[in-house]
């Protein structure tokens, strides 16, 4: 079985860490005393928010008793995966470690759904779009440098996604309000909602556009992504967009649940096909 990669590898590797403990009725304080570490790097090791060294791992696994010699090379492999560093890592400078994770989780995704009731989703814009959009965010300072390599992160990341056409399926809900807001003027809009008609056509992806109703007021007001994976080993995350250089991870599997019914619900209620490109071109219309 292929080894997945950085992110997954360090899911995968602190579930079981944390299952292990848990099969021996352990405190995270027997833990510590075990092996005589301090409780945070128990703690820290366990949420993920550290890599595993190789020599800390094998005295976990001898703790734990366990010495079937396929299960140890299974984690030792995950834990030298967790250690390989991310391409997106080169964007530490720009972006939180979240955004990074969420990158990481989004590059080994068999299935991404994404909503977003404000904009178009970043995977579907085009870089003039892009470019327009985070020059808008003022809420931290930057200069054009952080602007340039925020709009490079955000193409090499569409590109790292649609690298994989044929192992990865694309689920976009726009709502219309999103195509009707102007962002860095005709040009930049002409050219993004070109991008998105074209984009209909691309096979490993599907559109829906919400209607504008005034009627109708129970929508959510923000933007998130739902992303879930071939192996039933991996259970599926979704990332809710908290600023808009940020996100924060959602992993409860009720708020799951609860995620993937309310996507579903989004898009029983939005159009596809030629319905929503009827839509995307009555607004294409005005930047002509």
């Amino acid at each position: 079985m292929t080894t997945p990669g950085p992110t997954l590898s360090r899911r995968r590797l602190r579930t079981a860490l944390r299952h292990l403990r848990e099969e021996n009725h352990y405190t995270t304080d027997d833990v510590r005393k075990g092996v005589e570490w301090s409780l945070s790097k128990v703690t820290r090791i366990e949420a993920g928010t550290v890599t595993v060294a190789l020599a800390d791992l094998h005295m976990l696994l001898r703790f734990y008793g366990v010495d079937d010699p396929a299960e140890v090379t299974r984690l030792l492999d995950l834990a030298r995966s967790a250690r390989r560093r991310s391409w997106a890592a080169s964007y530490r400078e720009y972006v939180s470690p979240a955004y990074i994770d969420f990158m990481g989780y989004e590059d080994e995704a068999a299935v991404i759904k994404h909503f977003h009731p404000v904009v178009i989703p970043g995977l579907l814009q085009c870089r003039a779009y892009a470019e327009a959009l985070i020059r808008l965010v003022k809420i931290l300072p930057h200069d054009d440098k952080e602007i340039q390599a925020r709009v490079a992160l955000r193409m090499h990341r569409q590109q790292r996604v649609f690298d994989r056409a044929g192992e990865v399926e694309l689920r976009v809900i726009i709502d219309e309000l999103a195509l009707q807001r102007n962002v860095g003027g005709r040009e930049a809009m002409r050219d993004q909602l070109a991008h998105l008609n074209d984009m209909f056509d691309h096979p490993a992806v599907e559109i829906a556009i919400i209607p504008f109703d005034p009627d109708v007021s129970e929508r959510p007001t923000w933007s998130f992504s739902l992303l879930e994976f071939t192996s039933e080993q991996d259970s599926p995350v979704v990332y809710v967009e908290n600023l808009p250089s940020d996100v924060a991870l959602v992993e409860s599997e009720q708020e799951i649940v609860s995620y993937e019914e309310l996507f579903e619900n989004l898009w029983h209620s939005a159009v596809n096909g030629d319905t929503a490109r009827s839509i995307l071109a009555q607004q294409a219309s005005r930047y002509e």
